[in-house]
């Protein structure tokens, strides 16, 4: 079994990419996806590389690839993507409608609940393709799993956003005091969570999958991340604060759904993160058709 397991989720569809297209305007041309994602990628990998060995695997999930556009056949991506640590996992449009969601639409937590079910680490990291770290969080990192501290969730110091010259544009902290749900986490929780696989699978439950969503092509469920802090957190896991931040290029967010007003747990089907089927495994990637 690995020591730990990172996860995340993408496409190849310019998602973020439109400076003028978003809940916000962008002041600077951003980095294009897949220049987002392969330099965090091969960052990260470097890192995980110098402070875990080969004890150590990122899992990337490609949702419903449009067009057959697969990260992995993308030419920025082949070689990091081919990295003996990297875990292709491949979630067709055709599976995905199977489950009667939108094969355009990009469900994020339910694409990475597949991921984390296809994970070995004794610990998980969820996290964001374009996000980044450094070398005193990666200390911190390897601290918790070589503590094996399993009545804890970890969030970062806080997100810091760069733009395409990485100059900070910004800093949301992982933690205020406004509200219980700032106190437990929540805000930014899908770009860093890192607890025991077992307070992610076993008590959390998942990502939820309950929650009814938009059936839209343009869906893009970015706002469900606290929700599984939520779940661990009612279910007796409690938070910590590290005292590092990670990085995260800026860009456009295309849409945002809600679904809480109050803390609330939630029980996903057995089935969550597509679990009911048997993928198929071709040259080390793994495929939901």
């Amino acid at each position: 079994m690995k020591k730990i397991s990172i996860v995340i989720i993408g496409r190849d569809d310019n998602y973020g990419d439109d400076q003028n297209h978003g809940i916000y305007s962008l002041r600077f041309k951003p980095k294009t996806f897949i220049e987002r994602i392969k330099f965090s990628l091969e960052k990260n990998i470097g890192l995980f590389e110098k402070f875990f060995g080969d004890k150590f695997e990122y899992v990337v999930v490609d949702w419903s690839p449009i067009g057959n556009k697969i990260l992995s056949d993308n030419l920025e991506l082949s070689q990091i993507l081919s990295h003996s640590c990297v875990k292709n996992v491949i979630v067709s449009p055709k599976r995905v409608e199977s489950v009667r969601l939108n094969p355009r639409g990009f469900y994020e937590y339910i694409g990475k609940n597949v991921g984390i079910r296809n994970c070995e680490g004794e610990y998980l990291l969820l996290t964001n393709s374009d996000d980044f770290f450094t070398e005193e969080l990666m200390e911190e990192i390897l601290e918790v799993v070589e503590s094996d501290n399993r009545e804890n969730y970890y969030r970062p110091h806080s997100r810091k956003d760069v733009d395409g010259e990485f100059n900070i544009t910004g800093e949301g902290d992982s933690f205020y005091e406004g509200s219980i749900f700032g106190k437990i986490g929540t805000p930014a929780a899908g770009d860093f969570v890192l607890t025991h696989r077992s307070n992610v699978i076993e008590i959390g439950k998942g990502y939820n999958e309950q929650t009814s969503t938009t059936n839209d092509e343009n869906m893009r469920q970015t706002a469900l991340d606290g929700a599984l802090l939520v779940n661990m957190y009612l279910r007796g896991i409690k938070p910590i604060r590290l005292g590092n931040s990670i990085f995260s290029f800026d860009h456009n967010k295309l849409d945002r759904f809600n679904f809480f007003e109050v803390l609330q747990e939630y029980d996903n089907k057995e089935n969550w993160g597509m679990s009911d089927f048997t993928p198929i495994i071709r040259d080390k990637t793994i495929y939901y058709e």
